[in-house]
């Protein structure tokens, strides 16, 4: 059921995905500010994840109070902005753009770009990260509930959703800090290594929860955003200036279907693992981290 539902999420993501990150570089050529577009989409990052904080804390609130209603109210009500917010918008790259294509013709022309290596290099880490960027979020919340169950379980009642909302909101801070600085990263360690240690730390995170006590684990998974939060703004400032205006969001719109749909084939996977279905989803998590690691290394990044 799990991977269902993840299968039609992952068709909903894909409508919007891309198509912001389009219009920020659309809007900045506009004004030939190409150059600042990196570190503005780092910046932009790091406050998409502050809201998240905010909305994690006022969520575990409203179950606190058992008043969902609020949270599905508020959510339609920033919605509803969103929308008279975005028909206002100008597209600058809109005389640009070729009569649309069949959608086979376009999809053809996504799969083209991946020719080109550094552009194949960052799709094919963006499917696997999104992959196991999804086992800790998936799975964090039993570490808390283990770690509350030392508690009287009263308070474990009346408090775990407060402290699920903060755990959250903590991780998002985290990744707030981290998405800011995202740039500097790259400038430190360049692309490939710095997307190679991305996906080491979230590969340890996930071996760590099936080794380590509940308490460390519960700690340490608020860093589990921290490489969504470097990597996102990296390789949206590597790909998106080597894309035409007419391909830029169905190309980012493909890379989140793919990662998504293949997140829901992982699911399914856990679901037809024998024996101890949570200790085997840390395992299969873990193993397909390792094997992408040995896979990005040896993955050329550019033509040298």
């Amino acid at each position: 059921m799990f991977a269902l539902a993840q299968f039609f999420l992952a068709i909903g993501f894909s409508f919007s995905t891309g198509t912001d990150t389009s219009l920020h570089y659309a809007l900045l050529s506009a004004l030939a500010k190409e150059n600042e577009y990196g570190q503005r989409e780092a910046s932009l990052s790091s406050k998409y994840y502050i809201s998240i904080a905010v909305a994690a804390i006022l969520g575990g609130l409203f179950a606190w109070l058992n008043e969902y209603r609020i949270a599905y109210g508020m959510s339609f009500a920033f919605a509803f902005i969103s929308f008279f917010l975005v028909i206002t918008m100008n597209d600058p790259d809109a005389e640009k753009r070729e009569e649309p294509r069949h959608p086979f013709k376009q999809m053809k022309k996504v799969f083209g770009k991946l020719g080109d290596p550094t552009l194949r290099y960052l799709f094919v880490f963006t499917v696997i990260m999104v992959v196991l960027n999804h086992v800790p979020y998936e799975l964090y919340q039993i570490y808390v509930d283990r770690m509350l169950r030392s508690f009287d379980r009263d308070v474990i009642a009346k408090t775990n959703t407060i402290i699920l909302g903060l755990h959250t909101a903590l991780s998002m801070v985290i990744a707030s800090f981290f998405a800011k600085r995202a740039m500097v990263v790259q400038k430190i360690f360049g692309t490939k290594v710095s997307l190679i240690l991305l996906i080491v730390i979230q590969t340890a995170l996930i071996a760590i929860m099936g080794i380590g006590s509940s308490c460390v684990v519960v700690v340490l998974l608020m860093l589990r955003g921290l490489t969504g939060a470097i990597s996102n703004p990296i390789i949206r400032a590597e790909t998106t200036h080597k894309l035409e205006p007419d391909l830029r969001a169905t190309y980012y719109s493909t890379k989140s279907l793919l990662g998504r749909i293949s997140f829901a084939g992982v699911l399914v996977l856990f679901n037809l693992s024998p024996g101890d279905g949570f200790n085997n989803s840390v395992i299969i998590g873990a193993s397909i981290g390792l094997v992408f690691i040995v896979f990005l290394i040896a993955l050329p990044i550019d033509n040298s």
